[in-house]
């Protein structure tokens, strides 16, 4: 049988496969005549005989499963259909979504008129059924929508992986919690959400921000060069707007400019993109084998680390004998 999810404020022009799930739309099969479904082709001849089509004038994806229990609890079932192409949209999303176009974003996939749904269809397309799921009474920024007419998939796309190692499972996930913050309303939430999976992103058990920040940098970085902007950049994210947010209550609109902030937003979601993507595409399937690779990239920056030690304790030093002088 065929699984036909209604996707909303996605544009597309021609039908894209990622995995074993089509993601199409009406102008896209009108314009080809067909759409290949895992490997199999049908006509529009055929897909039109069922007007399920007709039901939703947007893009949806359509994928074949072998057998489904239809007799349980609809809401279990409809989210449990509908998660596949939630993950599998995350390769369109990593493409094309970013803070600095924040208002397009790919729409809830499965909701239509308030209801998540999924649609089950005989694999002639002459018969189906519609199964409903929750009602959802609060979204995430809707946006203006997402036009992914000139997106094609990559065969080696990571994020279409059967892999189920620890490793592609941890950073995957993540991936897919962060590809959703773009629509968070609150930036001063969306900066809390960003810095927090920063914190917690390198498997590692230290609670110093300096270490992390280490460990994270020298495994994305290209070049010294590199590696010093954005410990810069990121010490003063961590100094100043996070204390600034979470210590004074202030919020990001008190610090910076709007347009600053979207980019400050970016710069901190790509860091997460670059790190996971990295740690998925090192070839390590254990968190051991992981943080192996991990300390190897440090000692790349071994010298950068004891000269960053020193002068974090010469600034100390000075910072002791100003306040000396002052309480003298």
């Amino acid at each position: 049988m065929l699984i036909l999810i209604p996707i909303q404020r996605l544009h597309i022009e021609h039908s894209v496969v990622l995995k074993n799930i089509t993601v199409s739309s009406n102008i896209a099969i009108n314009e080809s005549g067909n759409i290949f479904i895992n490997n199999k082709e049908y006509p529009i001849s055929l897909v039109d005989k069922s007007n399920v089509l007709d039901l939703f004038k947007e893009c949806f994806a359509i994928y074949h499963i072998d057998e489904l229990d239809t007799c349980g609890d609809a809401i279990k079932l409809v989210e449990h259909l509908i998660k596949p192409v939630d993950y599998a949209l995350d390769s369109l999303r990593v493409s094309l979504n970013s803070f600095r176009v924040h208002e397009q974003v790919i729409g809830t996939p499965g909701l239509y008129e308030g209801n998540r749904l999924a649609v089950v269809l005989s694999d002639n397309f002459e018969s189906y059924k519609i199964f409903k799921g929750k009602e959802l009474y609060y979204e995430l920024s809707e946006g203006i929508g997402c036009d992914a007419t000139g997106f094609y998939t990559d065969e080696n796309d990571i994020l279409l992986s059967f892999r189920e190692d620890e490793v592609y499972a941890k950073y995957r996930n993540i991936l897919h919690r962060l590809f959703k913050a773009i629509q968070i309303y609150n930036v001063n939430s969306c900066f809390e959400f960003l810095f927090s999976t920063i914190e917690g992103i390198d498997c590692s058990t230290s609670h110093n921000f300096q270490t992390k920040k280490i460990r994270i940098l020298s495994f994305i970085v290209k070049n010294q060069n590199e590696f010093d902007i954005l410990s810069q950049q990121l010490y003063f994210y961590y100094k100043i707007i996070r204390t600034e947010i979470i210590h004074a209550g202030k919020s990001l609109y008190d610090i910076l400019p709007w347009k600053k902030i979207y980019g400050l937003l970016d710069n901190l979601y790509w860091l997460v993109v670059k790190f996971c993507m990295a740690s998925i595409k090192s070839g390590a399937t254990t968190f051991s084998e992981l943080n192996e690779k991990y300390a190897k990239s440090v000692m790349n920056f071994h010298t950068l680390l004891q000269i960053v030690i020193s002068l974090s304790v010469k600034r100390h030093l000075l910072f002791s004998e100003n306040v000396t002088i002052l309480l003298k």
